[in-house]
């Protein structure tokens, strides 16, 4: 079993593979566990495939704040259920399995509660003893890292980092952050909202920056009618970049669980767990992207559902996409009150975006669109505030 204690620089290992297959249905918790999972392996090791961690530390790497044992196989069965598609021999299809088969939370003989997790056997070539066609990176970057998106844009360029310079297509880059046809649908969007904030984000903690250039398809004088088809990303070391952030300063800054050795039974429930909502998927939404593009007619339909142009006032257009345009113009409004102390729109963003990948990880369990707005006002307070108390602690 891999060893729990948590050393001051973690380095994952990570095989090209393992960052090729869409993970847009984890969350930043559950991409950061992943990551930590494999800075705590040794990749040349098998036997330490079986990672423990005392129930403090998960729920301060998860983000949980009062979970229940309900609560807690919620969570565990997610991270059971994170499936990794190969390519197979013939290059035509794939294989499809698990990343992890069994997890288990328990106490051990000094009654400390703990949650283990242990590797699927189908995935351990993917994790041990690989010789080639891997990436490093020193685990620090990705905890610094605000959202999914961020985190899944460094690790691309981090593979690419030794060659300096990688060319990307629009539909790879997608594909790669797990963004569905409908979502940021339009240029300057996806380049405002995805590229420029991973930019700034990446130059401002981790090791690596990059600068990009455009480009395009067509004969269009002028360049009028030209197409962005893909976009040349220019790699380079960052020298100016946030002190390195190790595991347990990490853990140590996140809020204190509420739950720390208890008994089974003892472990009290924040909230009611219900049935899933009922969410509307769009008609094409599990369509691949390359090859089964959607109809004129779908499109139409899409942007028009889409568009915040018709759905929101033009001052909460920015931070309605950072909930992937999830609540309405009214709710919307209320966040924007709620979260207007904030002058600098990329930081009311930033919030927003965390606050509703966390909530991903619940809404699962909650009933209706009301209680999940309800439980993401609580969640954006609960961020909020931190970032208040942190603003307040570097102004003395």
């Amino acid at each position: 079993m891999a060893s729990s204690k948590l050393k001051k620089n973690y380095l994952v290992e990570k095989k090209n593979v393992l960052s090729e297959f869409r993970s847009n249905k984890m969350s930043l918790q559950e991409l950061r566990f992943f990551s930590i999972y494999l800075a705590k392996i040794n990749a040349r090791d098998v036997n330490t495939r079986v990672v423990r961690f005392e129930i403090s530390e998960f729920q301060r790497i998860m983000g949980l704040n009062q979970p229940n044992i309900n609560h807690l196989k919620n969570i565990t069965d997610r991270l059971l259920g994170k499936i990794a598609h190969v390519p197979s021999e013939s290059g035509k299809g794939y294989i499809a399995f698990q990343l992890f088969k069994e997890c288990k939370v328990d106490q051990d003989t000094n009654g400390t509660w703990y949650v283990e997790i242990d590797a699927h056997d189908r995935a351990l070539p993917l994790m041990f003893d690989y010789k080639k066609d891997y990436f490093t990176y020193q685990l620090w970057n990705s905890l610094h890292l605000k959202s999914s998106n961020q985190l899944k844009f460094y690790e691309c360029l981090k593979r690419w980092e030794y060659k300096g310079v990688v060319t990307l297509s629009l539909e790879e880059i997608r594909d790669m952050l797990g963004l569905e046809s409908h979502q940021h649908q339009r240029w300057e969007r996806f380049r405002t909202i995805v590229l420029d904030i991973c930019q700034k984000a990446l130059e401002e903690y981790t090791d690596i920056k990059f600068t990009y250039d455009l480009i395009r398809k067509g004969t269009g004088r002028g360049g009028a009618s030209q197409t962005i088809t893909h976009i040349k990303f220019t790699i380079k070391k960052n020298k100016n970049h946030v002190d390195p952030l190790s595991l347990n300063d990490f853990i140590n800054l996140q809020p204190d669980p509420d739950i720390i050795d208890v008994t089974y039974d003892e472990i009290p429930t924040p909230i009611s767990i219900p049935e899933e909502p009922k969410v509307h998927i769009p008609h094409n939404e599990h369509k691949d992207f390359i090859e089964n593009e959607p109809t004129e007619k779908e499109l139409i339909e899409i942007e028009h559902e889409e568009d915040p142009d018709e759905r929101y006032e033009p001052h909460l257009r920015f931070i309605a996409d950072a909930c992937d345009y999830r609540f309405s113009n009214a709710q919307m409004q209320i966040i924007f009150n709620f979260i207007a102390p904030l002058k600098n729109e990329f930081d009311r963003y930033h919030l927003i975006k965390a606050s509703y990948d966390r909530l991903k990880m619940y809404e699962a369990n909650i009933e209706s669109q009301k209680g999940i707005f309800n439980y993401f006002e609580k969640i954006l307070a609960t961020e909020f505030n931190k970032k208040r108390s942190q603003s307040s602690d570097q102004i003395r």
